[in-house]
């Protein structure tokens, strides 16, 4: 059994949460951010939780259907 887990992320949310930042470009050189987002690739746990702490986002954010509605 490999020990990489892979989850299921919205596409929808990661946008959300990468928009929110500025910081695109360094993301995209550490993560596979446009596989990620056109469905070819799932992020690891650990990638994902690299990512929500970069973009300043909860985890469990990343696990909605649908970005939360900010006021």
């Amino acid at each position: 059994m490999s020990g990489t887990v892979r989850v299921d992320v919205s596409p929808e949310v990661s946008q959300w949460a990468i928009a929110r930042t500025d910081q695109r470009e360094q993301l995209e050189r550490q993560y596979p951010l446009e596989k990620w987002l056109h469905g070819e690739l799932k992020p690891t746990l650990h990638q994902l939780e690299g990512l929500a702490k970069k973009t300043y986002v909860p985890l469990g954010v990343f696990f909605l259907s649908h970005p939360p509605k900010e006021e």
